[in-house]
């Protein structure tokens, strides 16, 4: 990707408003890397360990972006982005997971998620990788209504 079309995705990121993040993963350490990122690019943020707890959050309160592991204890991201959906709930997500088998990804975005990133990604370019799903998530979704 290049520098112009990267500044023009956060930009858009900014306008569409895109301010409040929830971040589900059993991971002490992944949430407190996605936690970083959140506050430098200014964004608001919820932590959840599982996705019970994340889906108990969604539904009392609006968050423009779910970023959550796959593979967690008493939720996992699957079971969660079901259930959002089965609410008739859309937030623009994204499945991370330290597996990167074809299968996993493939279930992931075949269960309902957006985009699949694997957690060696290397995150000082997630807001690039997120701006550009976002973009693409907005494009579409819009386009075909």
């Amino acid at each position: 990707m290049n520098q112009a079309r990267s500044v023009a995705d956060l930009r858009y990121m900014k306008e569409e408003k895109i301010r409040k993040v929830i971040i589900v993963d059993d991971d002490e350490v992944d949430r407190k890397i996605l936690e970083r990122w959140c506050k430098k690019e200014d964004l608001q943020f919820s932590s959840c360990s599982n996705g019970k707890e994340a889906f108990d959050a969604l539904k009392k309160d609006h968050f423009d972006l779910l970023i959550s592991d796959l593979d967690m204890p008493i939720m996992g991201g699957i079971s969660l982005i079901q259930e959002i959906k089965k609410l008739h709930l859309h937030i623009p997500s994204i499945a991370i997971s330290a597996n990167e088998n074809s299968a996993v990804k493939k279930a992931a975005l075949e269960s309902g998620f957006d985009c699949f990133i694997p957690k060696q990604t290397d995150f000082r370019d997630l807001s690039n990788l997120i701006s550009k799903e976002i973009v693409q998530h907005h494009f579409f979704s819009h386009k075909f209504k």
